[in-house]
């Protein structure tokens, strides 16, 4: 009787271990499963934060719209109608009304000055300054290209009677002027491009000087 008491204990036991066991077998697969998912939401939130950086990160560059023209031609830039008139190189530039004689402006050594010449119509509905004295960013911009690869920016002659730049224009008002460069020799006598250009954002109008 006692030993068939203690077989019995025996296999009550064994069954109980086994129970344990499985129960806790399956508490771990739980967890392990728990912390996979956790870890997948986790990797993925990340790839969402580098996805959404790289995209900040990102420049729309916008193609240039490039309209060549020649003297005589008219143009619109940002509101304003504008006819280029002609251009002229000079090696000194005299202020006309001025009481003083030879009173004006003189390049650099070895530099002239190049006057291009135009007419402009504003046709915003404000007054509204062609050129600003400090170029900034999307505003209407002058220059002249030599080869493609050297930028000579616009001159101010400050009380200069053809002068264009801080100047405000009223709507439907007409003005006619001179921007002045200043460009060295080496760049005026070459063979190689020089090319004016007025621009705006990505829309260029380029007339070749040479």
């Amino acid at each position: 009787m006692m030993k068939k008491f203690l077989g019995m204990m025996l296999v009550a036991g064994a069954l109980l271990a086994g129970c344990g066991n499985d129960g806790t077998q399956e508490a771990e697969t739980a967890t392990d499963e728990t912390q996979e998912v956790a870890e997948a939401v986790e990797n993925e939130g990340a790839e969402d934060e580098v996805v959404e950086v790289a995209t900040e990160d990102e420049e729309v560059v916008e193609e240039e719209i490039i309209t060549t023209v020649a003297l005589g031609d008219t143009f619109e830039i940002d509101g304003f109608e504008i006819t280029l008139q002609g251009v002229e190189i000079v090696d000194w530039v005299e202020r006309e009304n001025s009481s003083r004689t030879s009173w004006g402006w003189e390049p650099d050594e070895g530099s002239k000055f190049v006057l291009v010449e135009l007419s402009a119509t504003n046709n915003n509905t404000e007054a509204t300054e062609m050129f600003s004295r400090f170029s900034r960013r999307g505003e209407m911009g002058a220059r002249i290209m030599y080869r493609d690869s050297f930028e000579f920016l616009r001159t101010d002659f400050l009380g200069w009677e053809y002068r264009l730049e801080g100047v405000n224009v009223n709507p439907l008002s007409t003005i006619s002027g001179k921007i002045p460069f200043m460009v060295p020799d080496v760049a005026l006598d070459g063979d190689e491009s020089l090319v004016l250009e007025l621009f705006i954002a990505n829309e260029v109008f380029t007339h070749n000087l040479r």
